[in-house]
């Protein structure tokens, strides 16, 4: 088997468990603890599957901008699915591994994947 496509079973897989993980514990609960507001701008830094992109797209409103980055295809792939779906108009899809430099730069980086290993983020996030 190539690299490419054991990556591509394992992110299934990962992205499986995701599915269920955001059934049990539903992201919009995470996303709303941390306060987002209209007109903010989010990078989602290694996206994934995407659990949290309708959640904070719609916390962020028309007037916010979601960055959605990954340095896997598959993920980014999926991610647009996502927003093709959902048409969520505020959410820009990023296929990167960072290694490049850019003269854009976002003012505030939201750790939604640090966040989602908190369960009761009330305790947790301060």
């Amino acid at each position: 088997m190539g690299a490419d496509l054991v990556s591509n079973i394992w992110f299934r897989l990962m992205a499986a468990e995701f599915k269920i993980r955001d059934y049990l514990h539903p992201r919009q609960e995470i996303v709303s603890e941390v306060g987002l507001k209209a007109g903010f701008h989010v990078l989602d830094y290694g996206c994934g599957p995407g659990g949290y992109v309708p959640s904070v797209s719609e916390a962020i409103g028309s007037s916010g901008k979601l960055y959605a980055l990954d340095a896997l295809p598959i993920a980014v792939e999926m991610v647009k699915k996502i927003v093709a779906k959902d048409e969520l108009k505020n959410v820009k899809t990023i296929l990167s591994d960072c290694t490049q430099s850019s003269k854009r730069r976002i003012g505030c980086c939201f750790a939604l994947r640090c966040l989602s290993r908190f369960i009761r983020p009330k305790c947790s996030v301060k």
